[in-house]
């Protein structure tokens, strides 16, 4: 019971700072806010698996989010989350291939 109540935890955590669902299921003006007040030096984020390339232009920040520092139980969480934002954003390919030859990448400047 507390193992499915950490777990549940863990995911929901997860989901709630995963950079798939920032990049694809949110503004791009948020997207660029979030990496622009990280100090990001990304210029541009790529449709395709944008969610990875959103945590690691996160990660190498100047002052990332302070999600991107958190750790349970001596893991980081922003390990957790490039694992599930490269599950998600294979899963999500057909789309955001779709998306990537018909507009834009998502442009940070």
């Amino acid at each position: 019971m507390i193992a499915k109540a950490i777990f549940v935890a863990f995911a929901t955590i997860s989901l709630m700072g995963c950079g798939t669902v920032t990049t694809v299921a949110s503004e791009e003006e948020n997207v660029r806010k979030n990496l622009s007040k990280a100090n990001s030096s990304c210029t541009s984020i790529p449709r395709v698996f944008s969610g990875v390339a959103y945590d690691l232009c996160m990660i190498n920040s100047k002052n990332p989010a302070s999600y991107y520092k958190t750790t349970i139980s001596g893991v980081p969480l922003f390990l957790v989350d490039l694992g599930v934002s490269g599950v998600l954003d294979t899963v999500l390919l057909p789309y955001t291939i779709s998306k990537q030859m018909y507009g834009p990448e998502i442009y940070i400047r």
